[in-house]
């Protein structure tokens, strides 16, 4: 079901998805003006049974609030994972983006770090690599709580890293590698970080060291986007093996998608050297 409501959002215009997320958020806060001058009401008139019935209707529509943004927040992302435009979900995060818009609780770190982490999977899927290297900058991982450090700390040395190997800039991989090994030492669970070390070892070998690596044949895509990508460097994989009708076929898989991402782009790229060989 919520994968669903995510959907219909994604599938929305990035107008009526504004809309909805400020009608909602305007709603929550009516409710909180009703809740609190009912509650001063009946607690003066000693109406207990009243008084628990108004905050349980509160607590039920918060629980739905939650759940509603977090759809909206899915479906956003689902504009990109799904329906594979970088564009619209771009425009789409500047508009639902608390921290973006300056609304309350906009000053809270976590908003800075969750905004600026998605800005950038979307700058990356553009092929705007420098400019999602900027957003990367705007977030300060010495500030980062226990939490924070667990929750974004790997995907954020893993987005690092896809810039600086995409847009060809020197880099050191150790200095990658072994942040994400502190990390798991930090919190004692060898699996934290693991699908990221893996694909930084697996785009490394295969883009800069030219060597084969076997990982994007098995990894496991949970998005449209993700199988995408997972193609992309496994045809690359397949030419380091020297099977060009393999990997011909494999970006075929990718060439007639979106041109707005890059790997749609580069994949015609490749298909276009193929055919000229």
């Amino acid at each position: 079901m919520f994968y669903n409501i995510s959907k219909k959002f994604s599938r929305m215009s990035i107008d009526s998805i504004q809309n909805y997320n400020f009608r909602i958020k305007l709603l929550v806060f009516l409710l909180t003006i009703i809740y609190v001058i009912g509650v001063l009401f009946l607690l003066k008139r000693d109406m207990i049974f009243a008084f628990w019935l108004l905050t349980i209707i509160l607590v039920l529509f918060l629980i739905y609030y939650v759940l509603i943004a977090s759809a909206i927040t899915k479906g956003v992302y689902m504009i990109l994972t799904d329906d594979l435009s970088p564009v619209r979900y771009l425009k789409a995060l500047d508009k639902i983006s608390s921290y973006k818009q300056g609304g309350l609780g906009s000053n809270s770190y976590n908003l800075k770090i969750f905004y600026n982490l998605n800005r950038a999977i979307g700058l990356i899927a553009k092929g705007d690599f420098l400019e999602a290297l900027d957003c990367l900058k705007n977030i300060d991982t010495s500030r980062f709580n226990k939490y924070q450090k667990k929750r974004y700390y790997s995907d954020y040395l893993l987005l690092k890293f896809t810039a600086l190997l995409l847009s060809e800039q020197s880099y050191y991989l150790q200095d990658f590698t072994s942040k994400i090994e502190k990390l798991r030492i930090n919190f004692d669970d060898t699996t934290l970080g693991e699908q990221q070390l893996k694909m930084i070892e697996a785009l490394d070998s295969i883009t800069s060291k030219k060597e084969v690596n076997y990982y994007f044949e098995a990894a496991e895509a949970k998005s449209r986007y993700s199988s995408m990508m997972n193609n992309f460097f496994k045809a690359k994989n397949q030419l380091l093996l020297l099977d060009a009708e393999g990997a011909k076929k494999t970006f075929q898989q990718i060439a007639n998608e979106n041109p707005e991402l890059f790997y749609v782009r580069e994949a015609k790229k490749y298909l276009e050297e193929l055919e000229n060989q």
